[in-house]
């Protein structure tokens, strides 16, 4: 019995590392930082349009839910790509210069999500904002700020 529980729980710890090792191949700290620079140049320059492409949809059309970036021809959606990128231009108004931390790689519920932390900077201050990323069709977008 103590072995069978033994050789049950080592079975289930090599497929949670399995799975966090799939979710690593698939996104790494290039393609999250690189990600994170073009979301930031986008809201610098209120291009909302372009950035709208970079954030994934979460909204109440289940068919698009997490599959599908943002339509920037849709007025709601426009919007919402604009707050976001208010929400970034403040933290980078307010910072003299921001670091990109490593990513943390989890697979749940069928995605691959890259948690990363963003660190910005001002003289002695620092504000720490988690950036949650998904992978969809081959892209890296944007889920969620904290």
């Amino acid at each position: 019995m103590k072995t069978r529980n033994i050789i049950l729980i080592f079975i289930l710890f090599v497929f949670a590392a399995a799975i966090t090792l799939n979710a690593q191949e698939d996104i790494d700290k290039e393609a999250v930082s690189s990600k994170i620079d073009k979301i930031f140049q986008l809201a610098k320059n209120k291009q909302y349009k372009d950035l709208s492409l970079l954030v994934v949809y979460s909204g109440n059309n289940q068919k698009r839910y997490y599959k599908s970036s943002l339509n920037p021809d849709t007025d709601n959606e426009l919007q919402q790509a604009e707050r976001i990128a208010k929400k970034i231009k403040a933290y980078l108004d307010i910072s003299d210069n921001y670091k990109v931390g490593n990513p943390s790689f989890k697979s749940q519920n069928n995605y691959n999500w890259a948690d990363v932390t963003v660190e910005f900077i001002s003289g002695k201050q620092n504000l720490d904002i988690t950036f949650k990323f998904i992978k969809v069709n081959g892209d890296l977008l944007l889920a969620d700020i904290d």
